[in-house]
């Protein structure tokens, strides 16, 4: 697999993986509920966030990205991978510029690396 170039930021997966399936993992921790993702990688408000889970905007390689909800609330629940990959989802649909896309990418990196994911 190649390693993913993106302005001055190379992601390059362990082992040949991808991170979708590393930070798949079971019990790959850390969960972010939708205000944090919406703060923390984005910069902006939970319903901002809502707004585009709700639009369906995190469609990906012709599939909706499956972000689980909790069992008593029936908010969203991400897990770096699905971080990730919203992110592409917001860049491809021009929800988010490159700038917060490249960000968003180092900060899950950067906590992936924290948690020893990659």
């Amino acid at each position: 697999m190649q390693s993913l170039q993106v302005s001055r930021i190379e992601l390059s997966p362990p082992d040949g993986q991808d991170f979708w399936t590393q930070f798949q993992r079971p019990g790959a921790a850390p969960v972010f509920s939708t205000k944090e993702v919406a703060s923390v990688f984005y910069g902006r408000s939970k319903l901002w966030m809502l707004r585009h889970l709700q639009n369906d905007d995190h469609w990906l390689d012709g599939g909706l990205i499956a972000i689980p909800r909790g069992t008593n609330n029936g908010a969203y629940r991400f897990q770096l991978a699905h971080v990730e990959r919203t992110s592409h989802a917001f860049f491809q649909r021009a929800i988010i510029d490159i700038k917060q896309f490249e960000n968003s990418l180092m900060i899950v990196k950067s906590i992936a690396s924290n948690y020893r994911l990659i």
